[in-house]
């Protein structure tokens, strides 16, 4: 049983503690983060952008940040966080530094993944959505209005935008999330777009801009070209493997005293030596000397070496190809002939060139082979790898001047 202390006990207590010499401190007993950390918050990120925007503003040198913007699709994850902190650690030396710190966040609000959670969301069938290669363009195989997507598509946007904003809130990074005028910017806005052309058009003024063809990664299923981080390799493709000749219409100097000749490469390095082997009579195809043995085995027969010749000398020499265009949805247009036009490259397509091929002569050998191919990671479909027509900016005459900068 505990007994309660005296009233003598209390008193010598007191005196004892009056002998001794203890710091007194505002310090609280507990951290109370509910209430301490939106005030620490607010000094350390909204009021501090602001004040240093009030005071160093036209004073001191201006540091811009110029950030590329996370996609408005979804919640931020890890990768974002760690691009934000990076930023964020820059922008913050900046202005201890003494610098006046610019810094904008924005949001790209256009995009594949956003269309398709717009589909989603329209209670559209997950499998209509992913629909395989189809018949006419991807929206009127949804059968949906393309303006009713784009509606959809940016409450979406807009909604991934407000709470990703809360996320960097929340993460301390440095800006003015007040809201207002010019503290953001959306990619869907239209006086952002304006001010894109007004620079495109600059570009073009200046010469900055020209138009060419770059092989892409085009998947026919979503309709769309893919970057190589949207890409999955699928190690059991099955593909056909096929030799062909390409009939050689204009022929160099060195080729010039061997008519009918066909080139089995496009291109030639200058620093290797090509074999014309006669395959058949008055049939002479142009082969890598150091290929001529698997040539032979290829074709099961025996072939003769009439002459060499250096790939330097080869220039000059131009083949006819049978390569031809592939519109969106990876079918056959109509440079392709009446027979190919419509046909998807990868199926029906590929069945009737090789057919077309061994007709004409042109086809040395055809094998199945099974090797990795990527595929859209949305719809798990090979994808083709297609030449499109694409701008782009020259930097070349910039790059003086950005080091000037």
């Amino acid at each position: 049983m505990v007994k309660a202390p005296t009233k003598q006990a209390s008193v010598v207590g007191d005196v004892v503690r009056k002998t001794l010499n203890l710091p007194k401190t505002d310090f609280p007993m507990r951290a109370n983060a509910t209430v301490r950390e939106p005030q620490l918050h607010a000094r350390t990120v909204t009021e501090l952008y602001a004040t240093q925007e009030k005071q160093r503003k036209g004073v001191s040198p201006t540091f811009f940040l110029h950030d590329g913007p996370p996609f408005a699709n979804g919640s931020l994850h890890t990768g974002h966080f760690l691009n934000r902190v990076l930023k964020d650690i820059i922008n913050r030396y900046k202005l201890q530094r003494g610098y006046h710190v610019h810094y904008v966040p924005g949001w790209d609000c256009h995009g594949l993944p956003i269309e398709i959670k717009a589909l989603e969301k329209l209670k559209l069938p997950r499998d209509k959505v992913r629909t395989l290669y189809p018949s006419s363009s991807y929206h009127e195989t949804c059968q949906l209005d393309p303006i009713d997507i784009r509606k959809h598509s940016r409450a979406l946007a807009l909604d991934a935008v407000e709470s990703q904003k809360k996320d960097l809130m929340r993460w301390g990074v440095l800006a003015d999330w007040s809201g207002g005028k010019g503290t953001r910017y959306l990619t869907m806005d239209p006086d952002y777009e304006v001010r894109q052309y007004d620079v495109f058009k600059s570009m073009v003024k200046d010469g900055l801009i020209v138009q060419g063809y770059k092989p892409v990664y085009w998947s026919p299923s979503s309709g769309t070209a893919l970057a190589e981080s949207e890409l999955e390799y699928q190690d059991d493709h099955v593909s056909s493997s096929a030799y062909v000749r390409f009939p050689v219409k204009s022929a160099s100097a060195a080729l010039a005293a061997f008519p009918n000749v066909n080139d089995l490469i496009s291109m030639a390095r200058s620093d290797l030596e090509y074999a014309i082997v006669e395959v058949a009579p008055g049939q002479l195809d142009l082969v890598a000397v150091a290929l001529v043995d698997a040539y032979k085995a290829t074709l099961n027969q025996p072939v003769q070496t009439v002459a060499t010749v250096w790939g330097a000398d080869l220039v000059g020499s131009i083949f006819s190809h049978p390569l031809n265009g592939q519109d969106s949805i990876g079918c056959y247009t109509a440079e392709a002939g009446t027979d190919l036009a419509g046909l998807f490259v990868q199926t029906q397509g590929t069945a009737k060139v090789l057919e077309q091929l061994a007709q004409s002569g042109a086809l040395v050998s055809v094998s199945e082979i099974t090797h990795r191919f990527p595929y859209d990671w949305r719809t798990k479909k090979p994808i083709l790898l297609r030449a499109t027509k694409q701008w782009f900016a020259k930097l070349d005459s910039l790059h003086a001047l950005g080091h000037q900068v």
